[in-house]
């Protein structure tokens, strides 16, 4: 996961982006305003750690069914993530 000065920084870049931009309007405080987007981030970076879990669980779940020579476990995980988001409404 990202660190919370990561986050915030990039939060800061988005907020100063929409706003140099003229895409956005502040009506409230800018700190405010900043610490909406990083709540935003930070709800959909625990929507993909669930997700994460969930694939983990999915592919050990059924892992003697598809192990073998050719079982590429990076290659299922991102699959099985996509359709999973896909299906769930979640954008990675």
């Amino acid at each position: 996961m990202l660190s919370n000065e990561v986050i915030s920084k990039v939060s800061e870049l988005i907020l100063r982006g929409l706003v140099e931009k003229r895409l956005i309007t502040l009506k409230a405080q800018r700190e405010k305003v900043k610490n909406s987007i990083k709540n935003a981030i930070l709800k959909e970076l625990k929507k993909e750690k669930a997700l994460d879990k969930e694939v983990d669980a999915l592919i050990e779940k059924n892992r003697k069914l598809v192990e073998g020579d050719s079982f590429d476990y990076d290659m299922m995980f991102n699959m099985v993530k996509v359709k999973l988001a896909k299906e769930k409404g979640i954008v990675l």
